[in-house]
């Protein structure tokens, strides 16, 4: 069975999502009324206990993260998943399952990861067209900064691209 998690760091303990909503404000000028960002884990061949033990113990930190096993929240929101493509290398996926490897003595599950923002506050009227020319800077894996190509088209397609460090797929706003 495959266990959808969705975990979120508390307001106040939440520098990252405060970040990237005023670099949406000051490169886009874009001010949502709503932005959220979660972690969203894909976990199969686990246990229902061993998954109990390892939501408190891997997939989050309990003083400062929110776990959800439901999409409920998201109703009425705009919803953008950015997750490695297959064959790319995912070191939290590997990373949680090889922790959860160690927490049940031998069992390792399969992980997939993908960070979810939650946003509302831009019109359906309005059409922003940033073209593949505009770039904005965000923090990368290691503390230095990546280059952002975003670009819509005129489905509604968002294509989001990462230099420096990983090229991400294709997204859609619902």
């Amino acid at each position: 069975m495959v266990y959808r998690l969705y975990v979120e760091k508390k307001q106040e303990y939440d520098v990252l999502t405060d970040k990237i909503r005023a670099d949406i404000l000051q490169l886009l000028g874009i001010d949502l009324k709503y932005f959220r960002r979660l972690l969203r884990y894909d976990v199969e061949g686990l246990s229902g206990a061993a998954l109990e033990l390892a939501k408190t113990s891997i997939f989050s930190e309990p003083p400062v993260d929110v776990i959800y096993e439901n999409e409920q929240s998201f109703e009425g929101k705009r919803v953008l998943v950015v997750e490695y493509l297959d064959g790319q290398f995912d070191q939290r996926a590997d990373s949680a399952e090889q922790c959860v490897q160690l927490l049940t003595a031998g069992v390792r599950p399969l992980v997939r990861c993908a960070t979810v923002y939650l946003f509302d506050g831009i019109a359906d009227s309005v059409q922003y067209d940033f073209g593949f020319g505009f770039f904005f800077t965000g923090g990368a894996a290691d503390g230095g900064l990546s280059r952002f190509a975003l670009s819509v088209d005129a489905d509604q397609q968002v294509f989001v691209f990462l230099y420096n460090h990983i090229v991400f797929d294709s997204f859609c706003i619902f």
